[in-house]
């Protein structure tokens, strides 16, 4: 991606690692997947990278400076909207 200004977006992309499961958990393997399917996400952010692969938004970004960032598998990406309007 060229170096343009980051531009404000609504990501829709599917997740597939979603899970409620602790961090740790009892046994030597985890246990089978029941009813899990991927999810439907939204993410609306600022878009500062994107290639082949990846798309990367961040929620906060100031001048010299950016945090909350989301990498999202270009394969994932339903849609990229690009934010328009006045007020921002």
């Amino acid at each position: 991606m060229s170096k343009r200004k980051p531009r404000p977006v609504a990501i829709r992309w599917y997740d597939a690692a979603f899970g409620t499961a602790p961090h740790w958990s009892d046994g030597d393997r985890p246990k089978p997947p029941k009813g899990k399917s991927l999810h439907l996400c939204l993410t609306v952010g600022w878009l500062v990278y994107m290639d082949k692969e990846w798309v990367q938004v961040v929620a906060t970004l100031t001048d010299g400076a950016h945090a909350h960032v989301t990498e999202i598998p270009r394969g994932m990406v339903r849609e990229i909207t690009v934010l328009t309007g006045k007020g921002v």
